[in-house]
């Protein structure tokens, strides 16, 4: 769970950071912050999966799904600061996520 919670971070922080750099850069940081959430979510809900644990599945839809909750607030505040090319991505890393966590719920249910 500590490797999760580091992936989480890294990719909230690098969105944030987003947010307070001018618009092209932060379209390149959010896109940057959108794949590592989605490799980081992919490679923990495949090991998951890999090791059949019940347990290790149902806290990486956990993960998935707060990773989901943080991006959308940051897509939030990102359009209402008029970074649409931000908040677009974030939007993307919330749809990603979103998705790891359902495949991750369906694995815990095996």
């Amino acid at each position: 769970m500590t490797f999760n919670k580091a992936l989480v971070a890294l990719a909230f922080g690098l969105a944030l950071t987003a947010c307070s750099k001018p618009a092209e850069q932060a379209a390149e940081a959010a896109a940057d912050a959108n794949a590592a959430a989605a490799e980081a979510a992919t490679a923990t809900a495949e090991a998951a999966a890999a090791t059949v644990n019940a347990a290790a599945a149902a806290d990486t839809a956990q993960v998935a799904a707060q990773v989901a909750d943080g991006a959308a607030q940051v897509a939030e505040k990102a359009e209402a600061a008029g970074l649409e090319n931000v908040a677009d991505k974030a939007s993307d890393v919330a749809q990603n996520a979103a998705e790891v966590a359902e495949k991750a719920e369906e694995a815990a249910k095996k």
